[in-house]
Protein backbone atom coordinates (compact mmCIF):
# COMPACT_ATOMS: atom_id res chain seq x y z
CA UNK A 1 0.00 0.00 0.00
CA UNK A 2 1.34 3.49 -0.48
CA UNK A 3 2.53 5.32 2.47
CA UNK A 4 4.39 8.35 3.39
CA UNK A 5 8.05 8.27 1.75
CA UNK A 6 10.55 8.70 4.58
CA UNK A 7 13.73 9.62 2.90
CA UNK A 8 14.68 12.16 0.62
CA UNK A 9 16.46 11.66 -2.56
CA UNK A 10 16.76 14.44 -5.35
CA UNK A 11 16.89 13.92 -8.65
CA UNK A 12 15.24 10.38 -8.39
CA UNK A 13 12.25 9.06 -9.00
CA UNK A 14 10.91 6.71 -6.78
CA UNK A 15 8.01 5.38 -5.00
CA UNK A 16 6.83 3.92 -1.45
CA UNK A 17 5.21 1.49 0.35
CA UNK A 18 4.91 -1.13 3.19
CA UNK A 19 4.93 -4.62 3.24
CA UNK A 20 2.73 -6.52 6.55
CA UNK A 21 4.55 -9.65 7.23
CA UNK A 22 4.58 -12.83 10.09
CA UNK A 23 6.85 -11.82 13.06
CA UNK A 24 6.80 -15.89 13.18
CA UNK A 25 7.13 -18.39 10.10
CA UNK A 26 7.09 -21.92 10.38
CA UNK A 27 9.66 -24.14 8.51
CA UNK A 28 7.03 -23.86 5.53
CA UNK A 29 6.72 -20.35 5.43
CA UNK A 30 3.48 -20.17 6.76
CA UNK A 31 2.40 -17.73 9.35
CA UNK A 32 2.66 -18.49 12.93
CA UNK A 33 0.87 -16.61 16.09
CA UNK A 34 -0.94 -13.70 15.21
CA UNK A 35 1.62 -11.00 15.37
CA UNK A 36 2.64 -8.99 12.25
CA UNK A 37 5.45 -6.66 11.19
CA UNK A 38 4.89 -3.81 9.29
CA UNK A 39 7.63 -2.84 7.18
CA UNK A 40 7.99 0.33 5.03
CA UNK A 41 10.06 -0.31 1.62
CA UNK A 42 11.29 2.09 -1.47
CA UNK A 43 11.46 1.43 -5.08
CA UNK A 44 14.01 3.68 -7.39
CA UNK A 45 12.73 3.93 -10.75
CA UNK A 46 15.02 3.19 -13.69
CA UNK A 47 16.71 6.01 -15.31
CA UNK A 48 17.64 4.42 -18.62
CA UNK A 49 15.85 2.51 -21.29
CA UNK A 50 14.89 0.50 -21.71
CA UNK A 51 13.84 -0.54 -18.39
CA UNK A 52 14.19 -4.64 -17.44
CA UNK A 53 11.98 -6.42 -15.59
CA UNK A 54 13.89 -7.56 -13.36
CA UNK A 55 14.66 -5.52 -10.55
CA UNK A 56 17.46 -5.21 -8.07
CA UNK A 57 17.21 -5.99 -4.62
CA UNK A 58 19.20 -3.79 -1.84
CA UNK A 59 20.32 -5.51 1.44
CA UNK A 60 21.53 -3.50 3.83
CA UNK A 61 25.01 -3.75 5.06
CA UNK A 62 24.43 -3.94 9.29
CA UNK A 63 21.81 -5.28 11.03
CA UNK A 64 19.96 -3.30 13.76
CA UNK A 65 20.51 0.15 11.26
CA UNK A 66 17.64 1.33 9.00
CA UNK A 67 18.20 -0.11 5.45
CA UNK A 68 17.31 3.70 3.97
CA UNK A 69 20.78 4.82 5.46
CA UNK A 70 22.84 3.57 2.66
CA UNK A 71 20.57 5.51 -0.64
CA UNK A 72 22.61 8.35 -0.90
CA UNK A 73 24.76 5.85 -2.56
CA UNK A 74 22.08 3.82 -4.49
CA UNK A 75 20.98 7.02 -5.70
CA UNK A 76 24.38 8.22 -7.22
CA UNK A 77 24.10 4.42 -8.56
CA UNK A 78 20.93 5.69 -10.45
CA UNK A 79 21.91 9.08 -11.19
CA UNK A 80 24.82 7.69 -13.01
CA UNK A 81 22.21 4.97 -14.93
CA UNK A 82 20.59 1.41 -14.08
CA UNK A 83 18.33 0.18 -16.65
CA UNK A 84 16.92 -1.37 -13.59
CA UNK A 85 14.56 -0.32 -10.73
CA UNK A 86 16.61 -0.75 -7.03
CA UNK A 87 14.17 -2.47 -4.26
CA UNK A 88 15.05 -1.28 -0.70
CA UNK A 89 12.59 -2.90 2.28
CA UNK A 90 13.55 -2.05 6.25
CA UNK A 91 14.66 -4.87 8.03
CA UNK A 92 12.74 -6.55 10.79
CA UNK A 93 12.82 -4.83 13.95
CA UNK A 94 15.42 -2.12 12.72
CA UNK A 95 14.85 1.62 12.02
CA UNK A 96 11.14 2.51 10.81
CA UNK A 97 10.25 -1.19 11.51
CA UNK A 98 6.94 -1.93 13.20
CA UNK A 99 7.50 -2.55 15.88
CA UNK A 100 11.38 -2.67 16.27
CA UNK A 101 13.33 -3.63 19.02
CA UNK A 102 13.90 -0.29 20.54
CA UNK A 103 13.87 0.46 24.27
CA UNK A 104 14.01 3.60 26.35
CA UNK A 105 17.77 5.29 27.26
CA UNK A 106 18.99 3.27 30.01
CA UNK A 107 19.25 5.05 33.51
CA UNK A 108 22.58 7.17 34.33
CA UNK A 109 25.20 4.83 35.58
CA UNK A 110 23.38 1.86 34.32
CA UNK A 111 26.12 -0.92 33.28
CA UNK A 112 25.60 -2.57 29.60
CA UNK A 113 24.59 -5.83 31.00
CA UNK A 114 21.87 -3.56 33.29
CA UNK A 115 20.98 -1.99 30.06
CA UNK A 116 20.41 -5.00 27.94
CA UNK A 117 18.31 -7.10 30.32
CA UNK A 118 16.01 -4.02 31.29
CA UNK A 119 15.78 -3.88 27.27
CA UNK A 120 15.03 -7.66 26.72
CA UNK A 121 12.45 -7.57 29.46
CA UNK A 122 11.01 -4.84 28.05
CA UNK A 123 10.64 -6.49 24.17
CA UNK A 124 9.75 -9.95 25.74
CA UNK A 125 6.84 -8.00 28.07
CA UNK A 126 5.73 -6.17 24.59
CA UNK A 127 5.31 -10.05 23.51
CA UNK A 128 8.25 -10.11 20.72
CA UNK A 129 9.91 -12.97 19.63
CA UNK A 130 13.61 -12.50 19.93
CA UNK A 131 14.36 -15.13 17.66
CA UNK A 132 12.18 -14.36 14.92
CA UNK A 133 14.46 -11.63 13.87
CA UNK A 134 17.18 -13.86 11.97
CA UNK A 135 18.83 -13.92 8.43
CA UNK A 136 16.20 -16.34 7.29
CA UNK A 137 13.30 -14.31 8.40
CA UNK A 138 14.48 -10.92 6.59
CA UNK A 139 15.14 -13.72 3.39
CA UNK A 140 11.39 -14.66 3.61
CA UNK A 141 9.93 -10.64 3.97
CA UNK A 142 12.22 -9.88 1.08
CA UNK A 143 10.79 -13.26 -0.98
CA UNK A 144 7.23 -12.11 0.32
CA UNK A 145 7.88 -8.26 -1.11
CA UNK A 146 9.04 -9.74 -4.49
CA UNK A 147 5.86 -11.93 -4.72
CA UNK A 148 3.41 -8.80 -4.01
CA UNK A 149 5.05 -7.09 -6.65
CA UNK A 150 4.23 -9.09 -9.24
CA UNK A 151 8.09 -9.74 -9.73
CA UNK A 152 9.19 -13.55 -10.29
CA UNK A 153 12.50 -13.22 -11.02
CA UNK A 154 15.32 -10.74 -9.59
CA UNK A 155 18.74 -9.55 -8.77
CA UNK A 156 20.25 -8.74 -5.63
CA UNK A 157 23.13 -6.18 -4.21
CA UNK A 158 23.95 -7.30 -1.08
CA UNK A 159 26.80 -5.25 1.48
CA UNK A 160 28.22 -6.82 4.57
CA UNK A 161 25.94 -8.20 7.15
CA UNK A 162 23.26 -8.19 4.05
CA UNK A 163 25.55 -11.06 2.13
CA UNK A 164 24.13 -13.28 4.82
CA UNK A 165 20.78 -12.28 4.26
CA UNK A 166 21.37 -12.63 0.28
CA UNK A 167 23.06 -16.42 0.62
CA UNK A 168 19.73 -17.48 2.74
CA UNK A 169 17.48 -15.68 -0.11
CA UNK A 170 19.45 -17.82 -2.62
CA UNK A 171 19.76 -20.95 -0.74
CA UNK A 172 15.66 -20.56 -0.08
CA UNK A 173 14.52 -19.30 -3.05
CA UNK A 174 17.35 -20.21 -5.85
CA UNK A 175 14.95 -19.87 -8.75
CA UNK A 176 14.04 -16.27 -8.22
CA UNK A 177 17.65 -14.82 -8.23
CA UNK A 178 19.37 -14.16 -11.79
CA UNK A 179 22.34 -12.55 -11.08
CA UNK A 180 23.62 -11.14 -7.62
CA UNK A 181 26.67 -9.06 -6.62
CA UNK A 182 28.07 -9.57 -2.65
CA UNK A 183 30.35 -6.66 -1.92
CA UNK A 184 32.21 -6.45 1.17
CA UNK A 185 30.78 -10.00 3.04
CA UNK A 186 31.15 -9.97 6.64
CA UNK A 187 32.64 -13.04 7.86
CA UNK A 188 30.13 -15.21 10.01
CA UNK A 189 32.13 -15.25 12.98
CA UNK A 190 32.22 -11.28 13.37
CA UNK A 191 35.71 -9.22 13.13
CA UNK A 192 37.72 -10.08 16.45
CA UNK A 193 41.29 -9.81 15.17
CA UNK A 194 40.10 -8.93 11.64
CA UNK A 195 40.24 -5.10 11.95
CA UNK A 196 43.55 -5.18 14.18
CA UNK A 197 44.79 -7.42 11.01
CA UNK A 198 43.70 -4.30 8.73
CA UNK A 199 44.83 -1.81 10.72
CA UNK A 200 48.72 -3.58 10.25
CA UNK A 201 47.87 -4.04 6.11
CA UNK A 202 47.31 -0.03 6.38
CA UNK A 203 50.09 0.69 8.73
CA UNK A 204 52.47 -0.86 5.92
CA UNK A 205 50.87 0.14 3.26
CA UNK A 206 51.94 3.83 4.39
CA UNK A 207 55.81 2.28 5.53
CA UNK A 208 55.50 1.63 1.72
CA UNK A 209 54.63 5.20 0.79
CA UNK A 210 57.79 7.37 1.08
CA UNK A 211 56.04 10.29 2.52
CA UNK A 212 53.81 8.82 5.00
CA UNK A 213 56.48 6.19 5.78
CA UNK A 214 58.85 9.17 6.81
CA UNK A 215 56.01 11.36 8.37
CA UNK A 216 54.28 8.88 10.76
CA UNK A 217 57.67 6.07 11.07
CA UNK A 218 55.80 4.31 14.06
CA UNK A 219 52.40 3.84 13.90
CA UNK A 220 52.59 0.57 15.38
CA UNK A 221 54.03 1.88 18.07
CA UNK A 222 51.95 4.95 18.67
CA UNK A 223 48.71 2.82 18.57
CA UNK A 224 50.14 0.16 21.15
CA UNK A 225 51.09 3.40 23.54
CA UNK A 226 47.62 4.76 23.42
CA UNK A 227 45.76 1.18 23.98
CA UNK A 228 48.17 0.76 26.90
CA UNK A 229 47.31 4.47 28.17
CA UNK A 230 43.88 4.47 27.96
CA UNK A 231 43.47 1.07 29.70
CA UNK A 232 45.64 2.52 32.61
CA UNK A 233 42.36 4.97 32.52
CA UNK A 234 40.31 7.06 30.19
CA UNK A 235 40.78 10.36 28.91
CA UNK A 236 38.16 13.22 29.61
CA UNK A 237 37.24 14.93 25.77
CA UNK A 238 34.10 17.37 25.25
CA UNK A 239 32.83 15.70 28.33
CA UNK A 240 33.08 12.04 27.18
CA UNK A 241 34.88 9.29 28.54
CA UNK A 242 37.61 7.55 25.86
CA UNK A 243 38.25 4.35 26.98
CA UNK A 244 40.56 1.43 24.98
CA UNK A 245 37.83 0.05 23.75
CA UNK A 246 36.10 3.60 22.67
CA UNK A 247 39.57 4.32 21.11
CA UNK A 248 39.48 0.61 19.00
CA UNK A 249 36.28 1.25 17.86
CA UNK A 250 36.44 4.46 16.32
CA UNK A 251 39.96 3.67 14.54
CA UNK A 252 37.58 0.25 13.34
CA UNK A 253 35.44 2.98 11.84
CA UNK A 254 38.04 4.91 9.91
CA UNK A 255 38.99 1.93 8.56
CA UNK A 256 35.16 0.92 7.41
CA UNK A 257 34.93 4.75 5.26
CA UNK A 258 36.66 5.28 2.69
CA UNK A 259 36.73 8.73 3.48
CA UNK A 260 38.80 8.31 6.44
CA UNK A 261 41.22 5.99 5.04
CA UNK A 262 43.53 8.28 3.93
CA UNK A 263 43.39 10.15 7.25
CA UNK A 264 44.27 7.19 9.48
CA UNK A 265 48.17 7.62 10.25
CA UNK A 266 47.53 11.30 11.05
CA UNK A 267 44.93 10.35 12.83
CA UNK A 268 46.72 7.86 14.98
CA UNK A 269 49.33 10.04 15.64
CA UNK A 270 47.36 12.92 16.66
CA UNK A 271 46.12 10.89 19.48
CA UNK A 272 49.41 9.51 20.45
CA UNK A 273 50.05 13.19 21.13
CA UNK A 274 46.57 13.85 23.25
CA UNK A 275 45.13 15.84 20.41
CA UNK A 276 41.90 14.06 20.51
CA UNK A 277 39.61 16.92 18.63
CA UNK A 278 41.98 16.08 15.40
CA UNK A 279 41.92 12.20 16.18
CA UNK A 280 38.30 12.17 16.18
CA UNK A 281 37.56 14.52 12.98
CA UNK A 282 40.90 11.89 11.14
CA UNK A 283 38.95 8.92 12.43
CA UNK A 284 35.57 8.97 13.50
CA UNK A 285 33.48 7.41 10.82
CA UNK A 286 30.63 9.39 9.52
CA UNK A 287 26.89 9.17 9.02
CA UNK A 288 26.01 9.82 5.39
CA UNK A 289 22.50 9.52 5.29
CA UNK A 290 19.61 11.08 3.08
CA UNK A 291 17.78 13.67 4.73
CA UNK A 292 14.20 12.44 6.01
CA UNK A 293 16.13 9.65 7.48
CA UNK A 294 16.44 10.17 11.17
CA UNK A 295 19.60 9.63 13.11
CA UNK A 296 17.71 8.12 15.93
CA UNK A 297 16.90 5.33 13.25
CA UNK A 298 20.79 3.96 13.45
CA UNK A 299 20.18 2.05 16.11
CA UNK A 300 22.38 1.75 18.96
CA UNK A 301 24.35 -1.24 20.65
CA UNK A 302 21.55 -2.76 22.79
CA UNK A 303 19.11 -2.77 20.20
CA UNK A 304 21.91 -3.86 17.52
CA UNK A 305 22.50 -6.82 19.84
CA UNK A 306 18.93 -9.19 19.68
CA UNK A 307 20.12 -9.23 15.59
CA UNK A 308 23.71 -9.99 15.99
CA UNK A 309 23.44 -12.49 18.41
CA UNK A 310 20.67 -14.18 16.56
CA UNK A 311 22.93 -15.03 13.13
CA UNK A 312 26.61 -14.73 14.47
CA UNK A 313 28.93 -16.78 17.53
CA UNK A 314 31.35 -14.87 18.54
CA UNK A 315 34.27 -16.92 17.66
CA UNK A 316 37.17 -16.68 14.97
CA UNK A 317 39.54 -19.03 13.43
CA UNK A 318 42.13 -16.06 12.80
CA UNK A 319 44.91 -14.91 15.15
CA UNK A 320 46.37 -11.38 15.63
CA UNK A 321 49.28 -9.79 13.71
CA UNK A 322 52.36 -10.46 15.42
CA UNK A 323 53.53 -6.76 15.46
CA UNK A 324 51.02 -6.21 18.26
CA UNK A 325 51.97 -6.04 22.15
CA UNK A 326 50.39 -7.70 25.12
CA UNK A 327 48.02 -4.84 25.99
CA UNK A 328 46.71 -4.35 22.74
CA UNK A 329 46.12 -8.31 22.43
CA UNK A 330 44.50 -8.35 26.26
CA UNK A 331 42.07 -5.89 24.85
CA UNK A 332 40.82 -7.83 21.87
CA UNK A 333 40.42 -11.13 24.05
CA UNK A 334 38.78 -9.14 26.76
CA UNK A 335 36.44 -7.58 24.28
CA UNK A 336 35.60 -11.52 22.71
CA UNK A 337 34.82 -12.31 26.31
CA UNK A 338 32.41 -9.31 26.59
CA UNK A 339 30.27 -10.13 23.67
CA UNK A 340 30.14 -13.48 24.77
CA UNK A 341 28.19 -12.26 27.93
CA UNK A 342 26.18 -9.84 25.89
CA UNK A 343 24.77 -12.18 23.86
CA UNK A 344 24.27 -14.96 26.40
CA UNK A 345 21.82 -12.23 28.55
CA UNK A 346 20.18 -11.47 25.24
CA UNK A 347 19.32 -15.78 24.90
CA UNK A 348 18.13 -15.62 21.43
CA UNK A 349 18.57 -18.80 19.58
CA UNK A 350 21.64 -18.77 17.37
CA UNK A 351 21.25 -19.49 14.29
CA UNK A 352 24.11 -19.37 11.59
CA UNK A 353 23.49 -20.11 7.59
CA UNK A 354 25.50 -21.53 5.29
CA UNK A 355 26.72 -18.39 3.32
CA UNK A 356 28.81 -20.46 0.79
CA UNK A 357 26.22 -21.76 -1.62
CA UNK A 358 27.71 -24.41 -4.13
CA UNK A 359 24.46 -26.05 -5.77
CA UNK A 360 24.49 -26.70 -9.44
CA UNK A 361 22.93 -24.59 -11.31
CA UNK A 362 23.37 -21.91 -9.15
CA UNK A 363 23.22 -17.75 -10.54
CA UNK A 364 25.96 -15.76 -11.49
CA UNK A 365 27.80 -13.88 -8.22
CA UNK A 366 30.04 -11.23 -8.19
CA UNK A 367 31.85 -10.77 -5.07
CA UNK A 368 33.61 -7.07 -4.68
CA UNK A 369 36.19 -7.17 -1.59
CA UNK A 370 37.95 -4.03 -0.93
CA UNK A 371 41.64 -4.44 -0.25
CA UNK A 372 41.61 -2.79 3.26
CA UNK A 373 38.67 -3.95 4.49
CA UNK A 374 38.46 -4.58 8.32
CA UNK A 375 35.97 -7.54 7.28
CA UNK A 376 38.49 -8.82 5.03
CA UNK A 377 40.61 -12.10 6.81
CA UNK A 378 42.81 -14.11 5.39
CA UNK A 379 43.34 -15.40 1.74
CA UNK A 380 40.62 -18.12 1.65
CA UNK A 381 38.51 -17.11 4.59
CA UNK A 382 35.74 -15.13 3.13
CA UNK A 383 32.42 -16.64 2.52
CA UNK A 384 32.58 -16.51 -1.57
CA UNK A 385 30.94 -19.38 -3.55
CA UNK A 386 33.28 -21.28 -5.67
CA UNK A 387 30.85 -20.19 -8.86
CA UNK A 388 31.72 -16.54 -7.75
CA UNK A 389 34.21 -13.74 -9.38
CA UNK A 390 35.86 -12.56 -6.81
CA UNK A 391 37.07 -9.41 -7.36
CA UNK A 392 39.51 -7.69 -4.93
CA UNK A 393 39.46 -3.47 -5.05
CA UNK A 394 42.66 -2.17 -4.52
CA UNK A 395 42.80 0.76 -2.03
CA UNK A 396 39.15 0.24 -0.44
CA UNK A 397 37.30 0.20 2.63
CA UNK A 398 34.28 -1.55 3.76
CA UNK A 399 32.13 -0.80 0.91
CA UNK A 400 33.89 -1.37 -2.89
CA UNK A 401 30.47 0.35 -4.23
CA UNK A 402 31.67 3.84 -2.40
CA UNK A 403 34.03 3.28 -5.29
CA UNK A 404 33.31 4.71 -8.78
CA UNK A 405 34.75 1.41 -10.64
CA UNK A 406 33.31 -1.40 -8.81
CA UNK A 407 29.43 0.09 -9.34
CA UNK A 408 30.60 0.45 -12.93
CA UNK A 409 31.48 -3.30 -12.50
CA UNK A 410 28.29 -3.98 -10.91
CA UNK A 411 26.94 -2.26 -13.46
CA UNK A 412 28.24 -4.35 -16.41
CA UNK A 413 27.24 -7.76 -14.22
CA UNK A 414 24.21 -6.89 -13.86
CA UNK A 415 23.86 -6.18 -17.50
CA UNK A 416 25.54 -9.88 -18.88
CA UNK A 417 25.78 -11.62 -15.57
CA UNK A 418 27.27 -14.47 -18.09
CA UNK A 419 29.44 -12.50 -20.15
CA UNK A 420 33.58 -11.72 -19.06
CA UNK A 421 33.75 -8.74 -16.67
CA UNK A 422 36.78 -5.97 -18.14
CA UNK A 423 39.04 -5.19 -14.74
CA UNK A 424 40.66 -2.62 -16.31
CA UNK A 425 39.48 0.16 -14.16
CA UNK A 426 40.31 -2.04 -11.29
CA UNK A 427 44.15 -1.65 -12.32
CA UNK A 428 43.86 1.59 -13.13
CA UNK A 429 43.23 2.41 -9.49
CA UNK A 430 46.01 4.11 -7.81
CA UNK A 431 47.07 3.75 -3.66
CA UNK A 432 45.68 5.54 -1.11
CA UNK A 433 47.19 8.95 -1.18
CA UNK A 434 48.01 9.41 2.68
CA UNK A 435 47.38 13.14 4.09
CA UNK A 436 50.69 13.77 5.76
CA UNK A 437 50.86 16.92 7.67
CA UNK A 438 52.73 19.95 6.78
CA UNK A 439 54.25 19.28 10.02
CA UNK A 440 55.22 15.74 9.29
CA UNK A 441 56.09 16.44 5.69
CA UNK A 442 59.46 17.72 6.75
CA UNK A 443 60.04 14.61 9.00
CA UNK A 444 63.64 13.21 9.03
Amino acid sequence: MPVRCIPELPGVAFQCGSLVVPEQRDPKGNPVGGRTITLPFVILTATSAPRQPDPIVYLTDSPGITAFAGLLRVAQYMGEGSDRDVVVLEQRGAGYSNPSLTCPPPPDGDSVFATIQRCRDSLTASGADLGAYTVTASAADYAALMAGLGVPRFNVYAKGFGVRVAAALLGDHPASIRASVWDSPSPPNGRRWRSLNALARLIAQCRADPECGRGYPDLTGQFSSVVERLTRGPVEVGGRRVTADAFLAMVEGGLADQAKLAGIPAGLDAAFRGDWVTAGRRLQRGADIPEGVELARLAGPTEVGALQCSDQPIATEEGPADIWPGPVVQLIEARARLEVRRCALWRVPGQVRQSNPTTAGAPPILVTIGENDPDRGPAGSAPVPRNAILVTVPATAHGAFDQQCPRDLTRSFFAAPDAGLDLACVRRMLPIRFEVTAQKKGAP
